[in-house]
């Protein structure tokens, strides 16, 4: 998942960063937020994630993957600008 900097390097408040944590989940579409957020935030096992999308593990592994690259660049944009 993309790196948060703490709030203390960057000058924001922590609900600052969570704010802007949550707003890049939800601009996800629901077949990449979907599975990251079974996998981070329920902490389901890889295996689990599969079964409840009724995919192969490679693929929820897939999924998860270019959604936190997705998240991680537009976290990065945000804080440039």
């Amino acid at each position: 998942m993309a790196e948060v900097r703490s709030s203390s390097s960057t000058g924001e408040k922590p609900s600052e960063v969570i704010t802007d944590l949550q707003r890049a989940v939800a601009r996800l579409s629901p077949k990449e937020r979907l599975p990251l957020v079974l996998y981070f935030y329920l902490d389901m096992p890889l295996e689990e994630v599969a079964r409840t999308l009724g995919i192969t593990p490679s693929g929820a592994k897939a999924r998860i993957y270019r959604a936190a690259r997705r998240l991680r660049s537009d976290l990065t944009l945000e804080e440039v600008t």
